[in-house]
């Protein structure tokens, strides 16, 4: 966060997607090697985070005093206003609470309500319908310190423009990874865990769905944190902590991993409505209709996909090409959209991207 606040989005780069990721995978080949076990492996990831914050030390000392500002850190002079801190942090600590909250209760309810077979049914598919936030977590970095700076300046038109322009990107860069994991989720199910899973492919394509309803609202959460709105995030995450219990304890019971599936997703979509109505008192607008038809093209690409798996045929080497041409298009269609000359200008150096977006 503080490399972003910098604009230092290399040394970002370099950590989270360059480092992390070949230490795990060095980790992930000598297990294989080693033939090692559960334990081998959760200590060597223990390892990468360890290394990953012992490299960055030294990146983030050089970058203070490039900045001159490591020159201010004086214990004797330095003062902490743990009160106002503390007293902003700890009720925004509820946010946490509501994502343990929804991936834990439904877990816990239905394996004391059925089987561990339930168990597992319903969880196997959670990583992969998660996947849908990946871009999402890419952005929250560079995200909040923009929107900071906005608010600093009371800004509010600017916040408005900063969020549908990132709510945009965040739509468009993730709509591969939701017509993957919604529309080809039961060819994906069985080919990725086998028939002893198979029937999970529904579980995938809610929460898939409810994951990307999430993603195309953007950053309504982070927004209200950083606009102060403190009391109201605390009210609508404790809120959304109820209705999941209540959801839980009524379907779960009946419907076993369906009713988790359901429950969770309704709590995620009742949770983000609660967020966007935030934003509409904060003054933000809570709808951008430039988006309209860009939010149809969507459902048309996902209508068709999803009709051809339905009527014609569901194999994965088929869906996925089609999923592949589907999203080219899109992004075809949304390049004035996105605003890539202003948002990255750096990426239209890139041949294939200009290529993806139309651009000479």
């Amino acid at each position: 966060s503080i490399f972003a606040s910098f604009y230092k989005s290399r040394a970002i780069f370099f950590r989270r997607y360059i480092l992390a990721p070949l230490l795990k995978v060095s980790v992930i080949l000598a297990l294989i090697l080693s033939e090692g076990s559960v334990f081998f492996l959760a200590y060597g990831y223990l390892m990468v985070s360890i290394i990953s914050v012992v490299i960055y030390l030294p990146m983030l000392i050089s970058m203070l005093r490039k900045e001159g500002i490591s020159q201010n850190f004086s214990l004797s002079s330095m003062n902490i206003p743990a009160k106002e801190v503390f007293s902003f942090a700890l009720p925004l600590l509820t946010s946490d609470l509501v994502i343990v909250a929804l991936h834990s209760t439904d877990t816990l309810m239905l394996g004391y309500f059925h089987s561990t077979e339930e168990v597992a049914l319903y969880q196997v598919i959670l990583p992969l319908a998660h996947v849908n936030t990946i871009v999402m977590a890419s952005f929250g970095t560079l995200y909040t310190p923009t929107t900071a700076r906005l608010f600093a300046r009371r800004d509010f038109p600017g916040i408005s423009k900063n969020y549908w322009q990132t709510a945009t990107w965040l739509a468009v860069l993730s709509f591969p990874l939701f017509a993957l994991t919604f529309v080809s989720a039961k060819p994906l199910t069985e080919l990725l865990y086998g028939e002893r899973y198979a029937d999970s492919w529904v579980y995938l394509q809610i929460m898939a769905g409810a994951y990307y309803f999430h993603v195309l609202l953007g950053f309504n959460g982070l927004t209200l944190k950083v606009l102060g709105k403190v009391k109201y995030v605390v009210i609508i995450n404790l809120l959304a902590v109820m209705i999941n219990v209540i959801l839980n304890i009524i379907l779960i019971p009946r419907y076993g991993a369906l009713g988790a599936t359901m429950g969770t997703a309704g709590s995620m979509f009742c949770h983000n409505l609660l967020k966007q109505y935030g934003l509409l008192k904060a003054g933000v607008t809570s709808f951008d209709k430039q988006n309209t038809s860009l939010y149809l093209s969507f459902i048309v690409a996902t209508s068709f996909l999803f009709l051809t798996q339905l009527f014609f045929t569901d194999k994965i080497y088929i869906l996925v090409p089609l999923t592949i041409v589907a999203s080219f298009i899109i992004i075809r269609m949304s390049a004035h959209k996105l605003k890539i000359e202003e948002t990255f200008p750096e990426l239209m150096k890139i041949p294939l991207i200009r290529f993806l977006l139309g651009s000479s």
